[in-house]
């Protein structure tokens, strides 16, 4: 049986966007289950990347509720691109974008966030 679609495709893309998953929260107190392990993979994210236009982003909006949640998936995207990405705070929101794949450097990414009224987040 062959593999999904999405495996196969050998189209390249300029960005590719995760959007915000519908389950975030933790199982129970005492469960580390979590939604975005299963999603947020470094195998998964490398298919991702593997589809991306040598000059493509990838964009990945995430609900951040702790620190290390935060931490662990930027360490993820720092794993499969070998830059960390850069951490956008989604104004009046929980939410971070994480973009990467684009070497934009520091000035580059606070022009663009303060085009967009988006502060970059402390990493």
């Amino acid at each position: 049986m062959r593999g999904p679609t999405w495996k196969r495709a050998i189209s390249r893309y300029d960005l590719i966007v995760y959007g915000i998953l519908d389950s975030q929260t933790l199982l129970s107190g005492m469960s580390g289950v979590r939604l975005d392990n299963y999603v947020y993979t470094v195998e998964g994210l490398q298919h991702a990347r593997e589809h991306l236009s040598p000059d493509g982003v990838i964009a990945l909006t995430f609900f951040v509720e702790r620190w290390w949640i935060k931490q662990r998936l930027a360490d993820t995207l720092l794993e499969v691109f070998g830059e960390p990405p850069a951490q956008i705070a989604v104004t009046d929101t929980p939410w971070v974008m994480y973009v990467s794949g684009y070497d934009a450097g520091p000035a580059e990414w606070e022009a663009l966030c303060q085009s967009w009224a988006a502060p970059l987040s402390p990493s």
